[in-house]
Protein backbone atom coordinates (compact mmCIF):
# COMPACT_ATOMS: atom_id res chain seq x y z
CA UNK A 1 0.00 0.00 0.00
CA UNK A 2 1.22 3.97 -0.93
CA UNK A 3 0.02 5.96 1.29
CA UNK A 4 -0.50 9.36 -1.08
CA UNK A 5 -3.28 11.26 0.19
CA UNK A 6 -5.43 13.75 -1.49
CA UNK A 7 -7.33 15.04 -4.44
CA UNK A 8 -4.90 16.12 -7.44
CA UNK A 9 -4.90 20.00 -8.48
CA UNK A 10 -4.81 19.66 -11.98
CA UNK A 11 -6.07 21.92 -14.99
CA UNK A 12 -9.93 20.42 -14.70
CA UNK A 13 -9.95 21.03 -11.26
CA UNK A 14 -9.16 25.02 -11.79
CA UNK A 15 -11.44 25.06 -14.76
CA UNK A 16 -14.33 24.43 -12.40
CA UNK A 17 -13.63 27.69 -10.90
CA UNK A 18 -14.89 30.45 -12.55
CA UNK A 19 -11.81 32.87 -11.93
CA UNK A 20 -9.77 30.43 -14.15
CA UNK A 21 -13.32 30.04 -16.89
CA UNK A 22 -11.33 30.50 -20.72
CA UNK A 23 -8.10 31.34 -19.38
CA UNK A 24 -5.34 29.48 -19.96
CA UNK A 25 -3.95 27.60 -16.99
CA UNK A 26 -0.35 27.80 -16.08
CA UNK A 27 2.37 25.13 -14.11
CA UNK A 28 1.89 28.33 -11.62
CA UNK A 29 -1.72 28.42 -11.20
CA UNK A 30 -1.89 24.92 -10.15
CA UNK A 31 1.00 25.30 -8.10
CA UNK A 32 -0.50 28.30 -6.22
CA UNK A 33 -4.66 26.66 -6.31
CA UNK A 34 -2.51 23.45 -4.31
CA UNK A 35 -1.00 25.87 -2.18
CA UNK A 36 -3.84 26.99 -0.93
CA UNK A 37 -6.10 24.49 -1.06
CA UNK A 38 -3.54 22.50 1.25
CA UNK A 39 -5.73 22.49 4.23
CA UNK A 40 -9.28 22.47 2.55
CA UNK A 41 -11.65 19.88 3.30
CA UNK A 42 -9.10 19.02 6.91
CA UNK A 43 -6.85 16.73 4.25
CA UNK A 44 -3.80 17.67 6.79
CA UNK A 45 -5.85 16.15 9.68
CA UNK A 46 -6.36 13.09 7.79
CA UNK A 47 -3.27 12.98 6.57
CA UNK A 48 -1.99 13.26 10.12
CA UNK A 49 -4.13 10.89 11.56
CA UNK A 50 -3.04 8.35 8.78
CA UNK A 51 0.64 9.40 10.19
CA UNK A 52 -0.14 8.42 13.61
CA UNK A 53 -1.60 4.83 12.63
CA UNK A 54 1.59 4.52 10.64
CA UNK A 55 3.61 5.40 14.14
CA UNK A 56 1.36 2.76 16.53
CA UNK A 57 2.15 0.25 13.79
CA UNK A 58 5.96 0.62 14.40
CA UNK A 59 7.20 -1.91 17.60
CA UNK A 60 10.78 -0.43 17.23
CA UNK A 61 12.67 2.92 18.71
CA UNK A 62 13.80 4.48 16.03
CA UNK A 63 11.65 5.77 12.76
CA UNK A 64 11.10 8.84 10.64
CA UNK A 65 8.08 9.89 9.63
CA UNK A 66 8.37 11.55 6.22
CA UNK A 67 5.75 13.95 5.05
CA UNK A 68 5.86 15.28 1.73
CA UNK A 69 3.08 17.85 -0.04
CA UNK A 70 3.83 18.59 -4.05
CA UNK A 71 2.97 21.89 -4.35
CA UNK A 72 4.56 22.58 -7.56
CA UNK A 73 1.85 22.47 -10.02
CA UNK A 74 3.05 19.23 -11.46
CA UNK A 75 3.51 15.50 -11.23
CA UNK A 76 6.79 14.32 -8.66
CA UNK A 77 8.06 11.45 -9.84
CA UNK A 78 10.57 9.25 -7.91
CA UNK A 79 13.89 9.47 -8.96
CA UNK A 80 16.03 6.97 -6.43
CA UNK A 81 16.26 7.16 -3.20
CA UNK A 82 18.99 5.91 -0.75
CA UNK A 83 19.16 3.82 3.35
CA UNK A 84 22.42 4.79 4.94
CA UNK A 85 21.13 2.97 8.10
CA UNK A 86 17.39 1.78 8.28
CA UNK A 87 14.87 0.57 5.60
CA UNK A 88 11.79 1.84 4.46
CA UNK A 89 8.66 0.76 6.40
CA UNK A 90 5.32 -0.60 5.85
CA UNK A 91 4.83 1.13 2.56
CA UNK A 92 7.20 2.13 -0.29
CA UNK A 93 8.40 5.07 -1.27
CA UNK A 94 5.49 6.89 -3.06
CA UNK A 95 6.55 6.28 -6.87
CA UNK A 96 4.63 9.81 -7.83
CA UNK A 97 2.98 12.13 -5.78
CA UNK A 98 0.29 14.25 -8.10
CA UNK A 99 -0.20 18.25 -7.71
CA UNK A 100 -1.66 18.77 -4.24
CA UNK A 101 -1.33 15.57 -2.78
CA UNK A 102 0.52 14.03 0.49
CA UNK A 103 2.68 11.53 0.18
CA UNK A 104 3.92 9.81 3.07
CA UNK A 105 6.28 6.96 4.13
CA UNK A 106 7.97 5.77 7.42
CA UNK A 107 11.95 4.96 7.32
CA UNK A 108 12.73 2.62 10.18
CA UNK A 109 15.59 2.80 11.86
CA UNK A 110 17.89 -0.61 12.25
CA UNK A 111 17.73 -1.66 16.09
CA UNK A 112 19.93 -5.24 15.72
CA UNK A 113 23.03 -2.55 15.24
CA UNK A 114 25.06 -0.53 18.43
CA UNK A 115 24.04 2.99 16.65
CA UNK A 116 20.17 2.42 15.60
CA UNK A 117 19.74 5.07 13.49
CA UNK A 118 16.95 6.24 10.25
CA UNK A 119 19.47 7.55 7.96
CA UNK A 120 17.80 8.57 4.08
CA UNK A 121 17.22 10.69 1.27
CA UNK A 122 14.90 10.39 -1.35
CA UNK A 123 14.83 12.23 -4.61
CA UNK A 124 11.46 13.29 -6.75
CA UNK A 125 11.86 15.25 -9.92
CA UNK A 126 9.06 17.89 -10.90
CA UNK A 127 9.17 21.06 -13.06
CA UNK A 128 10.65 24.66 -12.48
CA UNK A 129 7.88 27.47 -13.41
CA UNK A 130 9.67 27.88 -16.67
CA UNK A 131 9.01 24.22 -17.42
CA UNK A 132 12.51 22.56 -17.06
CA UNK A 133 12.67 19.23 -15.27
CA UNK A 134 13.95 19.77 -11.31
CA UNK A 135 15.08 17.76 -8.70
CA UNK A 136 13.80 17.85 -5.13
CA UNK A 137 16.11 15.94 -2.33
CA UNK A 138 14.42 15.34 0.93
CA UNK A 139 16.90 13.61 3.49
CA UNK A 140 16.78 12.77 7.18
CA UNK A 141 19.10 12.13 10.23
CA UNK A 142 17.82 10.32 13.16
CA UNK A 143 19.60 9.09 15.23
CA UNK A 144 19.08 6.68 18.33
CA UNK A 145 15.70 8.49 19.20
CA UNK A 146 12.48 9.07 17.56
CA UNK A 147 13.30 12.84 16.97
CA UNK A 148 12.14 13.79 13.24
CA UNK A 149 15.15 15.86 11.73
CA UNK A 150 14.57 16.86 7.90
CA UNK A 151 16.87 18.76 5.35
CA UNK A 152 15.44 19.45 2.33
CA UNK A 153 17.02 21.27 -0.98
CA UNK A 154 15.71 22.46 -3.73
CA UNK A 155 18.46 22.16 -7.09
CA UNK A 156 17.55 24.99 -9.36
CA UNK A 157 19.97 24.10 -12.47
CA UNK A 158 20.89 20.51 -13.11
CA UNK A 159 20.01 16.81 -11.74
CA UNK A 160 20.74 15.25 -8.28
CA UNK A 161 21.97 11.98 -9.07
CA UNK A 162 22.72 9.27 -6.35
CA UNK A 163 26.17 7.17 -7.26
CA UNK A 164 26.46 3.31 -5.62
CA UNK A 165 28.79 4.18 -3.35
CA UNK A 166 25.59 6.85 -2.23
CA UNK A 167 27.41 9.38 -2.86
CA UNK A 168 25.07 12.72 -4.05
CA UNK A 169 26.30 14.57 -7.38
CA UNK A 170 24.98 17.43 -9.41
CA UNK A 171 24.97 16.55 -12.89
CA UNK A 172 24.70 20.21 -14.97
Amino acid sequence: MVYVFGKAITDETLRAKPEYQGKAITLNDRAREALIMKNSEDRDVMVRQQVEKLMEKVGVRVFTVCLIYNATGDTLTLVTYRDWSGHIGFTPYPPKIENGQFGVFLHVGDVDTSDASSVGAVVYRGKKMAGEDCDWMQAWTNKKSNRLILRSVKLTTGRLVMTESGTLSIIK
